[in-house]
C-alpha cells in the first residue's frame, strides 16, 4: 500500500543519512579524530539510532490524533493554501532583493569575483541585523525549507495548471543566494513524490536537472563567470590595469581573472585544515569528496572537541536556544558559529557557521538525556507525518529531515519550519473525518 510505502522510506531516511555520512567514516584511521572522541560520537549515534526506532515503532500517537477535530476549521482553506503560500513567497522575494545592497546571483553575472561572491552570499540576507532584514531571513528560511516544498508537492500532485511557474518560483529563489545545495529544497520533494507515484521517468529527469542545477551554481558562486566571459565594455586608460601579457583590461575583469581557480578546491586551499582534505588533493573531485563523505562527519566530531576545549564538561542548559536562553536571562551561544570560528576563523559578517546532526546539539546542551529526547522528538514528528499517509506532505518532509541529519533540531523546529508540517499534519489529520491509520504497535 501506498501509506505503507511512504512510512518505510520516511522512516528510514534519517537512518540511512546518518549511516552514510557518520558510519563508514569511523573506519579511516588516518587525518582523524583521537580514538576516544570516535568511540564516543558512535556510541551517542547509535542511541539516537536506537531511541528513534523505538521510539517510531512503540510511541502511540493516538492521543495526538485525538485532538485533530480542533483543527478541522482550517479544512476549507487547504485548496487555496498552496497559491497563497506561493504569493506570499514571491513576495518576500520581491522585497528581499529590492532592499538587499547586493544580489549575489547577479552579481555573479556582473562579473563578481568569488571572495566578494561569498560576502554578498552573506550581506543578503543572513548578515542583516534590522528588524525587516531579520524578518526576511527568518521568512525565506521557513519558506525554502517546508512551506514551498509543500506547495510544489502539492500542486504537481493535484496537475493544478500553475505548478511549473510555482517550481520555477522557488528555483529562482533558491538560486538568488548562490548556495550550492539549495535546489535540493525544489527537487528532492518532487523526486520523491515521483517515486512515491512510481513516475520512475520523471523522478530521473528531475534527479539529473538538480546535478545540472548544482554545477551551475558551483560555477555561478566561484566567480567563474566574470573570469571565463569578456565583457563587451570599451577598455580605457582609467580604471584600468596592466596584466602578465601587457594586456590593459578593466581593473574589474582583472580581479575577476585573478581569482579564477584551476578549480573550486584550490580558492580554499590555504584556508582548509587538513583534516578536512580526506584525500590530500586539490581536484574537484576531491573536493566533491571532501563536502559529501568526510566534511560532515569531521565537522560533528569538532562539535565535540571544540564544546570539550570551550565547556570543558559543563552542559549548556538549552544556551543555545536562544528563546530558552532568553528567558532564563542567559547571553545566547551560537554553538554553529564557535565551531565555525574554530575550524575556520570567522568572516567578515560573522555568519560564518559549521552545522552538525541533531544528535551532537542535544550532547553539549542536555547531555545524554538530550541525545534520547531529541531523538523520541524526531521520531514523533515523523510518525505524525507519515500518519496522514498524504502523499505532498511525506514527500516535502524530506527536506527538513534530511537536513536534521546536518543541523540542530531546535532550529528546524521553527526556522527550518518542521513545526508548520506538524500543523498540517494535524489539519490532515482532522480532514480525513477519522483516526488515521497507525502502526500495529500503537493500535
Amino acid at each position: 500500500p501506498r501509506g505503507h510505502l511512504a512510512s518505510s522510506w520516511l522512516f528510514l531516511l534519517p537512518l540511512v543519512v546518518c549511516a552514510s555520512f557518520y558510519g563508514p567514516q569511523n573506519l579511516v584511521w588516518f587525518k582523524t579524530a583521537p580514538i576516544e572522541t570516535r568511540l564516543l560520537f558512535v556510541a551517542l549515534m547509535l542511541a539516537s539510532a536506537a531511541t528513534y526506532a523505538l521510539a517510531f515503532l512503540t510511541v502511540p500517537i493516538g492521543w495526538i490524533q485525538r485532538l485533530t477535530p480542533s483543527f478541522s476549521s482550517f479544512r476549507q482553506a487547504a485548496p487555496r493554501a498552496a497559491s497563497l503560500c506561493l504569493l506570499a513567497f514571491a513576495a518576500l522575494l520581491i522585497v528581499s532583493c529590492g532592499t538587499a545592497e547586493k544580489i549575489p546571483l547577479l552579481e555573479a553575472f556582473l562579473g563578481a569575483t568569488g571572495g566578494e561572491l561569498t560576502v554578498y552570499r552573506e550581506m543578503f540576507l543572513r548578515a542583516r541585523v534590522d528588524p525587516l532584514g531579520k524578518v526576511l531571513n527568518y521568512g525565506y528560511s521557513i519558506f525554502t525549507n517546508s512551506l514551498a516544498p509543500l506547495a510544489i508537492t502539492a500542486a504537481f500532485y493535484r496537475g493544478t495548471w500553475w505548478r511549473h511557474i510555482a517550481l520555477a518560483i522557488l528555483v529562482i529563489g533558491l538560486s538568488l543566494t548562490l548556495a550550492k545545495s539549495a535546489l535540493f529544497a525544489a527537487a528532492f520533494p518532487l523526486v520523491a513524490l515521483f517515486l512515491m507515484q512510481r513516475r520512475y521517468i520523471a523522478a530521473a529527469s528531475t534527479f539529473v536537472a538538480f546535478i545540472i542545477g548544482l554545477g551551475a551554481m558551483y560555477y555561478a558562486a566561484s566567480g567563474r563567470i566574470g573570469a571565463d566571459f569578456v565583457f563587451p565594455e570599451p577598455v580605457v586608460a582609467e580604471g584600468t590595469v596592466l596584466t602578465g601579457n601587457g594586456e590593459r583590461v578593466p581593473a574589474r575583469r582583472a580581479r575577476a581573472r585573478a581569482s579564477k581557480p584551476a578549480d573550486a578546491q584550490v580558492v580554499n586551499g590555504s584556508v582548509t585544515p587538513d583534516h578536512f582534505n580526506l584525500l590530500g588533493r586539490d581536484d574537484a573531485l576531491s573536493l566533491a569528496i571532501n563536502r559529501l563523505a568526510w566534511i560532515p562527519y569531521i565537522t560533528a566530531l569538532d562539535w565535540m572537541r571544540n564544546g570539550a576545549e570551550t565547556l570543558q564538561g559543563k552542559l549548556l542548559l538549552g544556551q543555545s536556544i536562544k528563546p530558552l536562553a532568553k528567558l532564563t536571562g542567559r547571553e545566547p551561544i551560537y554553538l554553529d558559529r564557535a565551531v565555525a570560528s574554530y575550524q575556520w576563523g570567522q568572516n567578515t559578517t560573522g555568519t560564518a557557521s559549521s552545522n552538525a546532526v541533531y544528535v551532537m546539539d542535544a550532547w553539549l546542551n542536555f547531555g545524554i538525556v538530550g541525545v534520547l529526547v531529541y531523538s523520541a522528538v524526531v521520531a514523533l514528528i515523523i510518525r505524525l507525518i507519515v500518519a496522514t499517509e498524504d502523499p505532498p506532505l511525506i514527500a516535502a518532509a524530506v527536506v527538513p529531515v534530511w537536513t536534521l541529519c546536518f543541523q540542530a533540531l531546535p532550529p528546524m523546529l521553527f526556522s527550518g519550519g518542521i513545526a508548520f508540517l506538524v500543523l498540517v499534519a494535524l489539519v490532515s489529520l482532522a480532514a480525513k473525518g477519522e483516526q488515521a491509520p497507525c502502526s500495529r504497535a500503537a493500535r
